[in-house]
């Protein structure tokens, strides 16, 4: 009698131990995001079914699901989903070029234009414009004054 006691109770320490190590293994393999998407609706469920006092806490079977989806989700007002709008050419912005060949095209007219005007060769007008687009420069050629217009966070203020 009592080693059958003693094999009841190492036989049940022994499943809640499995059933531990499979909860770990689930929240390891899980993606986080999926776990913080969930978190909420199963801290609700949870709260719901205390809220009921259910007899098998929050185990999930049909006639529960039922209940809580007709009783709090379907419940809940969401906004109805609106189309988007579609893009016409009126809509559209026509200040530059619409694709990939017209950008190219676009840069190259400009390019030549100012390697004619400056006198210099083609390569060095593109590298300049090139250049220019990646860090334009300022009007007077100089140096900007990097404070200026920046703004300043309690860590750069010397106190």
């Amino acid at each position: 009698m009592a080693s059958s006691i003693a094999l009841r109770l190492a036989n049940e320490a022994t499943a809640s131990q499995a059933v531990a190590a499979a909860r770990m293994a689930k929240y390891a393999h899980q993606p986080p995001n999926t776990r913080r998407m969930y978190v909420g609706y199963q801290k609700e469920w949870e709260a719901w079914c205390n809220r009921y006092g259910w007899e098998d806490d929050s185990l999930v079977r049909e006639a529960k699901l039922v209940l809580w989806l007709q009783e709090d989700v379907l419940q809940r007002r969401h906004a109805p989903r609106t189309r988007k709008r579609k893009v016409t050419p009126s809509t559209a912005s026509i200040s530059g070029p619409s694709s990939d060949a017209d950008t190219k095209e676009a840069l190259a007219t400009e390019a030549k234009e100012l390697a004619k005007n400056l006198e210099t060769p083609l390569e060095e007008a593109l590298a300049m414009l090139i250049d220019d687009r990646i860090a334009p420069q300022t009007p007077g050629g100089g140096e900007e004054d990097p404070i200026k217009g920046a703004l300043l966070q309690y860590t750069t203020i010397e106190v």
